[in-house]
């Protein structure tokens, strides 16, 4: 691997940062790869900045901070990563999403170092790796109960993406702090970004991305975790709330309550899925030469196409279904665990494709 650039969007993060950044910096030396640090500070009121920049020079990391005075984007994940990728000029192909209160493991960068010798990743088609974390409670003595998806029976300390492209697009999903992207990618996002209206309506970057490669590239899924996610009382938005007793499963009923009134939650799948149908056919037209004469190295080929434009063609009514589909399976997930939820799931997708 030639180097790394690594975004980071902050809101408030002086706690984490130096942690974070001194961890990225320890992986880095173990894969004996350089680091470029690009830091996007939303309007902190406390000592943000200040603290990575100091964190930087102490280790000696080629890096920048960006601050945005004006911004509002707090608390919306997907806006921040759109709004710093979309600015950015990265020094090094590879280019790696992380939360402000991440910690990496001494093994991430070697894990993306063997992604890429496994993947054909030529630095010219678009190139997604998915990694793995485990959650950590900041206020309990050990890691989070959560199921995996689809991560080994048995690990429910860790989280892994979510990358089955039998089901509907927006049931693909990573965390976006274990996203890793080329710059062919990233060009492919700067010229089909979120939309405000997507952003708005809690279209997510973990879902974008991973169908943007999905549907024009390749990726690369690692189910061996090398991240730590902290979750804690200060999070801007996660899987947790303080809470006694399960506050996974208390915030996803609630969640689910408020979204299953809201006319708006399933219009947004479907603006959206129909926005990336749109991009996805003006793409293959205006790049049909291309996409022919490298089809080895493209997961897309026509027939995928044609599966892609059939499952948005279906009618309403199996939309919505498959929404609350996922919702009923989300919830199964929680409460039965791992084999009983993919057990069930499995059975869906048989009757699916029949």
């Amino acid at each position: 691997m030639n180097g790394l650039t690594v975004v980071i969007p902050m809101h408030n993060g002086a706690r984490w940062i130096a942690s974070l950044i001194s961890s990225m910096s320890s992986a880095a030396i173990e894969a004996n790869a350089p680091l470029e640090i690009l830091i996007f500070d939303d309007n902190s009121t406390d000592d943000s900045s200040a603290r990575g920049i100091k964190v930087c020079q102490d280790l000696q990391l080629d890096f920048k901070v960006t601050r945005w005075d004006s911004a509002n984007n707090a608390g919306n994940s997907s806006a921040a990563y759109m709004k710093a990728l979309n600015s950015i000029s990265p020094k090094y192909d590879l280019i790696a999403l992380s939360d402000q209160d991440d910690l990496w493991l001494p093994n991430r960068i070697l894990r993306i170092s063997e992604a890429i010798n496994g993947e054909s990743n030529d630095s010219i088609h678009p190139w997604l790796y998915a990694g793995s974390s485990f959650l950590w409670d900041s206020m309990k003595s050990n890691s989070m109960p959560y199921r995996s998806r689809p991560g080994p029976l048995g690990t429910s300390h860790v989280r892994g993406p979510e990358l089955d492209y039998r089901k509907t697009n927006f049931d693909v999903s990573v965390s976006t702090h274990n996203i890793v992207i080329n710059r062919a990618l990233l060009a492919l996002l700067k010229s089909n970004p979120l939309s405000d209206f997507q952003i708005r309506h809690d279209v997510q970057m973990d879902c974008w991305l991973p169908n943007l490669a999905s549907h024009f590239g390749k990726t690369a899924v690692d189910l061996i975790p090398s991240v730590i996610w902290r979750q804690h009382s200060t999070n801007s938005s996660g899987l947790y709330l303080q809470s006694r007793v399960r506050p996974d499963l208390i915030r996803f009923v609630i969640h689910l309550l408020k979204r299953m009134r809201s006319t708006a939650y399933m219009k947004k799948y479907l603006v959206a899925g129909e926005a990336l149908n749109n991009k996805h056919e003006a793409f293959v037209s205006q790049n049909a030469r291309n996409l022919n004469a490298s089809s080895n190295l493209w997961q897309l080929s026509s027939l995928e196409s044609r599966k892609t434009r059939r499952r948005l063609a279906l009618s309403n009514t199996w939309k919505h279904w498959s929404i609350i589909r996922d919702f009923y399976l989300r919830l199964r997930l929680i409460l039965m665990g791992n084999s009983m939820a993919l057990r069930i799931q499995s059975e869906l997708l048989k009757v699916e494709e029949n």
